[in-house]
């Protein structure tokens, strides 16, 4: 887990990366980012895909099937 990030057992359901991630850049390339603000659009991208795929699902069927998928994580990188 990131120390920037705010965490714990009760408050989290679903997380996504927020170090490294590899994101475009100006100039046509590509670097590595650092921040919540990042890791963002990964999970909005998974409900985009889940909804493009089933688009009369509800928030919380698409909620479950994101838990139902995510893998557990340790809180460490």
């Amino acid at each position: 887990r990131s120390g920037f990030s705010n965490y714990g057992t009760s408050i989290v359901t679903l997380a996504a990366p927020g170090e490294g991630v590899i994101v475009a850049y100006p100039g046509n390339n590509y670097a590595s980012a650092w921040g919540t603000s990042f890791s963002t659009p990964m999970v909005a991208g998974a409900v985009t895909m889940l909804l493009q795929r089933n688009p009369n699902w509800t928030a919380t069927q698409v909620e479950n099937e994101l838990k139902r998928r995510a893998v557990p994580g340790d809180g460490t990188l």
